[in-house]
């Protein structure tokens, strides 16, 4: 039992069960994903790009200076993290882009691309 406000206990929430059982597995549609290794040209005035695992950072040559590997190492970091958690335990699958060997990215907005 939960307890819900001035001391009023309230019962757990039972779900209903689902007819027929839903029980998805990606891998069935996709197979087994290796790590992308390719960057996809997607934009113009790329001045550089930082990749590791699953995720690239991709930038201009207006980057603010400020902005620096110390910024974009970690959120690439957590990105892999969060969305193998997803994809392992959650079982969703890999955006397109990954399905087809490159990188997913993310853009530096005002750094100078064509996004």
């Amino acid at each position: 039992m939960l307890a819900v406000g001035y001391n009023v206990a309230a019962a757990e929430y039972q779900w209903p069960a689902y007819s027929p059982n839903i029980a998805y597995d990606f891998n069935e549609d996709f197979g087994p994903l290796d790590p992308p290794t390719k960057i996809l040209p997607g934009v113009s005035g790329v001045d550089g790009v930082y990749a590791d695992g699953w995720w690239c950072f991709v930038w201009g040559a207006n980057k603010n200076p400020q902005v620096t590997e110390n910024a974009w190492i970690p959120m690439i970091d957590r990105f892999n993290k969060d969305f193998a958690y997803m994809t392992d335990v959650l079982g969703w699958p890999r955006d397109k882009r990954a399905q087809n060997g490159f990188y997913s990215t993310v853009y530096l907005f005002g750094s100078g691309l064509s996004t």
